[in-house]
This record gives C-alpha cells, sequence and structure tokens, in this order.
C-alpha cells in the first residue's frame, strides 16, 4: 500500500505539472489563464510537499526550493520555447496553406477565362461570321485584301509591267527570299535558287521584281544577282 501511495503520489505530481505549463502555452485564451488558476493550489501543494519542509532543516529546505524553482523556471522556458516552435510551425502552415489557395484561385481564373474564349470562339463559328455571309461591300473587299496577303498563292504588289525588261541570275547564295514588297519588312512569298536564271519586270536599283514561278511574282534584292 505504502509502494501505492508513493506512486500515485509522483503520478499525480507529475499530471498536474503537465496541466499547468500546457495549459499557459498551448490552451486558446482564456483557458490557458483559467485553468492554471485552478490547478495552481493542487500544483504548489505536492511541489512543496515534496521538499519536506517540516521534517528538513531550514538550511536544506531552502536548498531543495531553490532547486525546486530552478527546475520549474527552466521547465518553464523548455515550455515557452517548445511553444513558440510550434506556433511558427502552425504559422507557416497557415501561410502555405494560403498561398497555394492564391495559385489554386489564379489557376482557377485562367481556366474560366479560357472557357470563356474557346465559348466565345464556338459562338463566333457558329454565328457565321464568314465571309461569304458579309453584307457590306466595303467589308468583303478588306477581307479580301487580307486573305490575299495571308495567301501563299498572293500576287506580289504593285502589280508588275507586262513585259519583261531583262534577266538575272541568282548569285552569292543558295537560296534568296522573295519578297511581297521591295522591302526587308514585307511578307516572303517565295524563294530564288542558286544559278537559276529569272526574268524581271522591273528595277528600282537595290530590287528586282522577277517571276519566280510560273504566274508568280516577287521582289529580291539586287545584291544577290547579276543582271544579263
Amino acid at each position: 500500500m505504502k509502494k501505492f501511495r508513493g506512486f500515485s503520489y509522483y503520478y499525480t505530481l507529475l499530471v498536474v505539472t503537465v496541466l499547468v505549463f500546457g495549459s499557459v502555452f498551448f490552451l486558446p485564451h482564456p483557458l490557458r489563464i483559467i485553468q492554471p488558476l485552478i490547478l495552481i493550489p493542487t500544483f504548489f501543494y505536492f511541489w512543496l510537499n515534496i521538499t519536506d519542509p517540516e521534517g528538513a532543516t531550514e538550511a536544506v529546505w531552502s536548498t531543495r526550493a531553490a532547486v525546486l524553482i530552478l527546475g520549474m523556471a527552466m521547465l518553464g522556458m523548455f515550455g515557452y520555447g517548445y511553444a513558440m516552435k510550434m506556433n511558427g510551425q502552425a504559422e507557416k502552415t497557415v501561410e502555405e496553406q494560403k498561398s497555394n489557395d492564391e495559385t489554386i484561385n489564379q489557376l482557377r481564373g485562367e481556366i474560366e477565362s479560357l472557357k470563356n474564349t474557346i465559348e466565345s470562339s464556338k459562338k463566333a463559328t457558329e454565328s457565321g461570321e464568314t465571309l461569304g455571309e458579309a453584307t457590306n461591300s466595303e467589308e468583303i473587299s478588306d477581307l479580301l485584301k487580307y486573305l490575299d496577303g495571308k495567301s501563299e498563292n498572293a500576287t506580289p504588289s504593285p502589280a508588275p509591267a507586262a513585259t519583261v525588261a531583262g534577266q538575272v541570275r541568282i548569285i552569292n547564295k543558295e537560296e534568296v527570299d522573295v519578297y511581297q514588297q521591295n522591302s526587308l519588312t514585307a511578307r516572303i512569298i517565295g524563294i530564288a535558287t542558286l544559278g537559276t536564271t529569272y526574268p524581271f519586270y522591273e528595277s528600282t536599283g537595290q530590287w528586282y521584281l522577277i517571276e519566280y514561278a510560273t504566274g508568280k511574282r516577287g521582289w529580291i534584292e539586287s545584291k544577290n544577282t547579276v543582271e544579263l
């Protein structure tokens, strides 16, 4: 029975100590104040009783009390540090979750935007907004010019002269780009190959308007040619 009382005493002492420090550092407000206040009398009773204040001399009891206070202080600092670490990890987890939520919301917005774009494209296709259904002659003309500029078979402009002015042969490069206009910023519509002779219809000094394929004409730079 004596051993059981001893075990019960120290077990209760341990549980009360854990409850007091756990309440202070881990319970939410106001429980972190209320619960320690309830447990503190029991806490001090057990810890003061373990120092044996009645059976020890004043000097011995003072030493025991000092060791007890030091132990409680170290336990408190350990609990405080551990609580701060746990709070930091919790805050980090909350921030990561918030960042993940923002990323998910951003992705959802992009998906919704993409879906709206696809739906708009489908509606535009289904509404029949094509060249054949255009009713305004000016809009039809603009569409024809646009499609003419995008077609690989487009005839270069300005319109070439009706008669052949001469011939040029490609030199210097294996392939020379043929442009729709006499400008390097114009669209490339074909190629002229090294050593091939082409008829030209116009010359501006730096450019030749040649027939690079049957019925197809475009501009090439004169630096890559020799006139025959």
